[in-house]
């Protein structure tokens, strides 16, 4: 959908279920499917496995990622992902008790 989208001009070769175990083999061993799966894409010589990879790679060369978060969530996102409160949550409770 993305190259056609952006006007790309592509090929899509289908492979039928009847056909893929025969093929498998002879794609697997000239390396023309790395991990011996579909879907690939082949991009001046070079072939390119799993969709979700190379899916992200054509967003990104067509202008279609989102930009990245800002620093501040990705701070926040580690300190979550390591059982920490980000500090937008901490309590100032303590510290305004003491001060009055």
């Amino acid at each position: 959908m993305m190259f056609e989208d952006q006007g790309v001009t592509y090929k899509d070769v289908r492979i039928s279920r009847e056909e893929w175990p025969g093929l498998k083999k002879t794609l697997v061993e000239t390396g023309q499917t790395p991990f011996g799966q579909l879907p690939i894409v082949e991009l001046a010589g070079q072939i390119m496995p799993q969709s979700a990879a190379f899916n992200r790679y054509f967003a990104k060369i067509f202008g279609k990622t989102p930009p990245p978060p800002p620093p501040l969530t990705m701070i926040n996102l580690l300190l979550l992902l390591f059982g920490l409160r980000p500090p937008a949550q901490v309590s100032m409770a303590p510290a305004l008790a003491r001060s009055t």
